[in-house]
Parts: structure tokens; sequence; C-alpha cells
């Protein structure tokens, strides 16, 4: 996936929460758009579980952004 993709979808007004999916079939719930931090022209992001745990993913392995989470946790 490309970093402007996830950019868009973090900074969507209003916000909508969604999931990543990677390349593993792992997903991440992204409820608010602090739950992940990269550099604008970085190849890794810092991605925060509901657990509180830091996850450090390879941007290019987001595979699918899933916007309709309200049924998913």
């Amino acid at each position: 996936m490309a970093p402007d993709e996830l950019t868009e979808a973090l900074r969507a007004t209003p916000f909508e929460p969604f999931m990543v999916r990677m390349a593993d079939g792992s997903t991440y719930r992204i409820p608010e758009p602090n739950y992940v931090a990269y550099p604008m022209k970085g190849r890794t992001a810092a991605v925060i579980d509901e657990r509180g745990v830091i996850h450090i993913v390879d941007i290019r392995l987001m595979t699918e952004l899933i916007f309709d989470v309200a049924t998913t946790s």
C-alpha cells in the first residue's frame, strides 16, 4: 500500500474508524488517527493495538483498509 492511502484515511474529515489488514492476515483496528504514527517518507509505521502494545509494521505490507468496522472488534 502507498503511504498516501494511509494518510488520506487518517486525515479524513470526519474521521471514520477502520482496520488495517496486513499481508500475513493480521489486522489492526484504528479507532482514532493517533493510533498510527509514521514519517511521511518512511517505510514503517507504529500502530498501537487495543491493549496499548506498539507494533512496528511495514506500510508496504498493508494490503487493505476496511472501513465498515462497526461489527468487528
